[in-house]
């Protein structure tokens, strides 16, 4: 068999040796799970289990750069002197070990008008194990022809991610875990800091607080929301709708509808007591209130309104369908006040106060806060990456003094704030897919790993003391040389998107990172921290500080959507906590961030913020003494409903149960 010729030429780590001697426990039912961070070597893991399982395998990746890593993975450390010839790239012609991707083999998938023959080129083949690499990118279509491939091969499925998806719907999660199966083994990030493969480092958050504009644009949203529910408040028709709706009309044949949804008829109630309606007794004793217990009832408030909505213009539409045409004015009004899309009632504002925060443009201001102060305090040791969603090329022409109205996230926005401020110009550069821009100073240091024949060097059009890169035909390699330059320190700002930059690249010199991304999950969040995380050879006191950035909602004493999103997202982030105990947790409290943001003075937080960004060697230190205490790390679990009674009857119960507690 030719796996015998393979066999890892170095001495594994602790961690992975470990690992290593569970494999055969792990994989005896077809399966085996493995969670491990950017840098723990999940891809010569990879290889040593595909040694171990000793079967024709094909090894699935997210992208050409990561498949080609695998190939290059296994002839370095695991062959001497020669190399394994029995791999493929195609998978029309699979080898011992065939490297693809998932885009190949949809397409591969998709060839066959007669799904039977797919599932037969497998077994023709002897295709008998399929390695999925970065698993989390499964959330999309491509897992069908996965999904079915096991379920009529009986395949080993091995599944390798740093990030399981699981801030994903319960829908999505469903699906990444029939086809990886339940974890088996999780590789925990203190681990890797102990054996020094990942370096110390410790997340910070910066905060901003919307411009003008954005402020009046949610002082009116919330106003109109308001203006809006006082104006039903004081509707006749309206009222008179409510009180005609089956749930008081005839209660007693509706019990069952009540039950399956006991808040929608609480948020019918609060509603009526909100106008100074008598409820009847009767329809809170079908609540679980007791006939002697004194009831107060809430404010009917914008989540209340939001239930009301959410039931009458789609849960229950069709059992109200004789008033229709009263239904369908209602919903005209809230679309027109933007809160009713796509069959979802937003009172909150999640989507659109969201996005007018997370893209707000006081987080420019707060980028070249923050690379200034890292600048002047690692000067020519600086790396530093910004990441970010898009581009945004229409501002490639702003004048100077026209700068700070930029109104827009994006690598261009972010660029001109940079080179107008205090920092060196030729210290910044831009890579993109399509877009790369270097300072003419280091024209020449492009040349030393490009031949310039390769390239054109147009003058960039609002500041010639720059210019764009455009490669002419045949010539690809600009990633490569970007990164190695910046690895050099010819430039030591670089401003990218998450799209080329956030997973996959390898830069082991960056020390700062900035996310300045607003589209995406926990998954995409995690995979570019990994990107700053990484140890440099050479550099044993290369330590990571990774920014996250916050625009705060000044009518939320809680900060708004965008910290919320952010909180989330840090329940399965580990790091060192900022308390005198040194422990190493999961989530956002380990910031010791404020609960409360009335009355907090930003600039102070802020400042704290970058005076202890500044201590790299206490990060150090309070790594290794908290790898020593232990560590406090948590996530929620979901598991499906596995009671005797019906889901919807323990669900009903329950609800009944909650809101006689709080009310």
């Amino acid at each position: 068999m030719p796996f015998k010729k393979l066999e890892f030429i170095f001495p594994w780590r602790s961690y992975q040796e470990t690992f290593i001697n569970n494999i055969s426990k792990h994989i005896d039912d077809n399966h085996l799970h493995v969670v491990a961070p950017p840098g723990s070597g999940k891809t010569i893991l990879g290889i040593e289990i595909v040694r171990q399982i000793g079967k024709k395998t094909l090894v699935l990746a997210p992208t050409l750069t990561v498949r080609n890593q695998w190939e290059n993975r296994l002839q370095t450390f695991f062959v001497e002197n020669e190399l394994f010839n029995d791999f493929s790239f195609d998978i029309n012609n699979p080898k011992a070990i065939t490297f693809s991707t998932y885009q190949s083999l949809h397409a591969f998938y998709k060839k066959f008008e007669n799904k039977a023959d797919y599932y037969a080129f497998f077994e023709s083949e002897n295709i008998d194990a399929i390695v999925l690499d970065e698993a989390h990118h499964l959330k999309n279509a491509w897992w069908t022809c996965l999904f079915e491939l096991k379920r009529d091969n009986n395949l080993t499925i091995v599944a390798l991610t740093a990030t399981p998806p699981y801030d994903s719907d319960a829908f999505e999660v469903s699906k990444y875990f029939r086809l990886c199966g339940d974890i088996d083994e999780e590789i925990a990030v203190p681990k890797l800091v102990k054996e020094g493969d990942l370096c110390p480092h410790q997340d910070f958050v910066y905060f901003s607080k919307p411009d003008e504009k954005q402020i009046h644009f949610i002082f009116e949203y919330r106003m109109k929301i308001s203006n809006f529910i006082d104006e039903l408040k004081l509707n006749t028709e309206f009222i008179s709708f409510i009180n005609n709706h089956r749930f008081l009309k005839s209660t007693e044949h509706s019990l069952n509808d009540i039950y399956s949804n006991p808040e929608y008829f609480s948020a019918i109630l609060i509603f009526l007591n909100a106008i100074h309606q008598e409820i009847p007794k009767e329809n809170l004793y079908i609540l679980g209130f007791e006939k002697k217990e004194k009831v107060e009832f809430p404010a009917f408030t914008n989540d209340w309104a939001e239930v009301l909505f959410q039931n009458l213009l789609v849960v229950d539409r069709l059992n109200l369908i004789e008033k229709e045409p009263f239904l369908n004015d209602l919903e005209t009004k809230l679309r027109r006040l933007n809160i009713f899309e796509n069959k979802k009632v937003d009172l909150i504002g999640d989507k659109q106060l969201y996005r007018s925060l997370s893209n707000s443009p006081s987080k420019l201001f707060s980028i070249v806060d923050i690379i200034s102060n890292e600048y002047r305090n690692l000067k020519t040791d600086l790396r530093a990456v910004v990441l970010t969603d898009y581009i945004k090329k229409e501002f490639k022409i702003t004048e100077d003094k026209a700068i700070h109205s930029i109104d827009r996230l994006g690598v261009i926005p972010i660029f001109q704030h940079l080179r107008i401020s205090a920092i060196p110009k030729q210290e910044i550069a831009v890579l993109t897919g399509t877009l790369v821009i270097i300072h003419k100073n280091n024209i020449e240091a492009f040349g030393k790993v490009e031949p310039f024949e390769n390239y054109s060097f147009i003058p960039f059009e609002s500041d010639t003391d720059f210019v764009e890169i455009v490669p002419r035909v045949g010539a690809n390699h600009l990633v490569n040389t970007m990164t190695k330059m910046f690895e050099l320190g010819n430039f030591k700002i670089l401003i990218g998107t998450k799209s080329l930059l956030g997973e996959g690249w390898d830069a082991p010199s960056i020390n700062t990172l900035v996310l300045a991304s607003f589209v995406g999950s926990y998954v995409s969040s995690n995979q570019m921290r990994g990107r700053a995380i990484r140890t440099q050879k050479g550099n044993i006191n290369k330590t990571g500080n990774i920014w996250h950035l916050v625009c705060l909602d000044p009518t939320d004493a809680k900060g708004g959507k965008d910290i919320e999103t952010l909180k989330r997202r840090f329940d399965a982030f580990v790091g060192v906590s900022n308390s005198e105990k040194n422990h190493i947790e999961s989530g956002i409290d380990r910031l010791n961030l404020p609960d409360n943001f009335s009355d907090v003075d930003l600039k102070s937080l802020n400042d704290a913020m970058l005076s202890q960004s500044e201590n790299r060697g206490i990060l150090k230190e309070k790594w290794h003494h908290a790898i020593g205490l232990g560590t406090g790390m948590s996530r929620e679990i979901k598991q499906y409903y596995q009671g005797d009674e019906p889901y919807e009857t323990e669900k009903a119960k329950r609800l009944m149960m909650w809101f006689a507690i709080v009310f």
